[in-house]
Parts: C-alpha cells; sequence; structure tokens
C-alpha cells in the first residue's frame, strides 16, 4: 500500500523524480486513472493460483464433458464463477479486518498533541523569536503568562532564566536567581541549574543548604572545584541543623582531595566528620576517604 497516493498535475514532474512521499521519502509515482485502477483492485486477486485452477477446471469441463442436457455448460460455468467470486469478496473483506485490528494500537502509539502542548510550544517559538528580535520584554511577558498556566514546565523556566542572562537584567537574577535555580534542581535539572549558576554575574547569594549542596554535586561532576568548594564551606556554621551536613562534608572532603589536590584540607574535614558523626550512615565511606588521604601522603 502506498504511503501518500496523491499524484502531481503535471507530468513533467513524474519524469524528474522531483517529488516525494513525506512518510518514507521514497519517490512518488504516477496512479493509474480512477476507473482502471477500481477494477484493477477488483480484478488483484484474480492472480492466486486458486481461481486460476477453477477458470481451468471449468473450460476443461467444457470441452470433454459427454453430450447431455443444455444446461450442462453453462452450470459449470456459474458454479466456477459464483465460487471465484465468493473468493474475491473474502479476499477483499480480509485486509479490512487486519487494518481494523492494528489501527487502535497505532492510535495510541502516536496520540495527538494536547491544547497544553500546542501552547506551550507556541509560547516557546514567540520567545525565542522575539529574543532574537531583541524585544526582551515581549519575550518575558510571553514566558511568565506561560508559566503561570505551566509553573512545573522544566523548558519554560530554563528559557525564562536564559531570557534574563542574555537580557543582562541584573536586578530580575539577583531577585529570581535563587528560586529559578531550586526550581530547576525540583524538576531533575541540576546540571542545567549548575550551569546557570555559573554563568550569572555576580554569583547568586543562595541561602537554603539543600540547594547549595545539590549545586556542588552537579559542579562537582562538571569538574568545577573551585566553585563547588565555595557553596560548602562554612556549612556547618550557618546550617548546623542541615540533616544532609554528613553527606555535604564527605563531598566537599572529596572536593579538597579530588579536585583542588589538598589533602591536608579534606584531612582536618574527615577528622571533623569522624568526630561529629561516629555513627553516622557515611562512616565507612568517611573512613575509606581517610586512607586515601593517608596514601597520598606516602613518599612514592
Amino acid at each position: 500500500m502506498a504511503c501518500f497516493p496523491a499524484a502531481a498535475a503535471d507530468p513533467q514532474q513524474w519524469r524528474e523524480r522531483s517529488l516525494r512521499c513525506p512518510l518514507c521519502r521514497k519517490p512518488l509515482t504516477p496512479r493509474a486513472p480512477v476507473g482502471l485502477h477500481r477494477w484493477l483492485s477488483v480484478l488483484a486477486p484474480l492472480r492466486h493460483p486458486l481461481p486460476l485452477a477453477l477458470l481451468a477446471l471449468a473450460a476443461a469441463a467444457s470441452f470433454f464433458l459427454p453430450s447431455g442436457p443444455r444446461w450442462q455448460v453453462p452450470a459449470v460455468w456459474g458454479v466456477t464463477v459464483t465460487l471465484i467470486v465468493l473468493f474475491i469478496l473474502a479476499r477483499r473483506r480480509r485486509p479490512a479486518a487486519s487494518v481494523t485490528a492494528v489501527t487502535p494500537r497505532t492510535e495510541r502509539r502516536r496520540s495527538p498533541a494536547t491544547p497544553e502542548d500546542t501552547d506551550r510550544d507556541s509560547a516557546l517559538a514567540r520567545a525565542r523569536i522575539l529574543t532574537v528580535e531583541g524585544d526582551y520584554n515581549g519575550a518575558r511577558r510571553v514566558l511568565m503568562d506561560a508559566l503561570r498556566r505551566y509553573t512545573g514546565d522544566p523548558e519554560l523556566n530554563e528559557r525564562y532564566y536564559r531570557l534574563l542572562l542574555v537580557s543582562k537584567d541584573t536586578r530580575s537574577l539577583r531577585e529570581l536567581a535563587p528560586h529559578l535555580l531550586e526550581k530547576l534542581v525540583r524538576l531533575n535539572r541540576t546540571h542545567k541549574a549548575a550551569r546557570f549558576y555559573l554563568a550569572t554575574t555576580p554569583r547568586p547569594i543562595i541561602d537554603k543548604s539543600h540547594l547549595r549542596h545539590a549545586l556542588a554535586e552537579a559542579l562537582f561532576r562538571q569538574r568545577k572545584f573551585v566553585e563547588a568548594a565555595h557553596l560548602l564551606r562554612n556549612l556547618h556554621r550557618e546550617d548546623s541543623h542541615y540533616r544532609q551536613l554528613e553527606a555535604a562534608y564527605l563531598l566537599l572532603a572529596r572536593i579538597y582531595l579530588e579536585g583542588l589536590k589538598r589533602p591536608d584540607d579534606a584531612a582536618r574535614l574527615l577528622l571533623y566528620l569522624r568526630r561529629e558523626f561516629p555513627r553516622g550512615r557515611l562512616a565507612r565511606q568517611v573512613q575509606a576517604l581517610q586512607q586515601r588521604v593517608a596514601n597520598t601522603r606516602q613518599p612514592a
């Protein structure tokens, strides 16, 4: 079955093979006239061996039947034509049943876009165009309107932060950056949040311990060791009740040892962890890292 049944009005286009099916990208071929195409589709089952065999048997019977009543030969051909017609009808009914069985599964696989998706995509496209044209205020209005309806959409939040960076809106970044970064972390876009944090000048002031910890982990994976250490340094003084302090300072010790090559600072931090969390859930990892620090201090 052809993917795309349309035919070109100009036959020259067919000779040039310039038209292609939008689904399979194969060159289109001209269709037969409607009447001829319909007859060919009706007679297509006659190519099957069974109708051909029935026709051959009827012809043989017509020639070799003994003399008898005049209705013998017409009866043979009548029965033959009836069987062939029934066979054609059965063949034409079978593809329709198979298409009916496949259609629901295909529809589930290719679900149409919802109005919400269309509105969101339209807002992203309009904001992109306005940003390229330099209409930052217009782009911001479009994104803010979309974010009121789809506040948890990651791409809208990323685009809004990126717009603030492009427009160099320092005041808005100072006020909104911590909130937007926390939102991206909550939406599992911590790696993007870390990149936005690095791209913001001056750096946003992050006063929430869990956000500092999350950004530091992402920066550590991105090998931005100085920035990661800056976020975690003195965390115990600024938030001594932070529940993940043991994990945060174990990460800081790794940053000192593996990234900044400062084993002495890592050793002091690990001693603090052994003293403050003697039975902590990360005690074994603290001991293992202490052993690595000791190995780096031994002369080669």
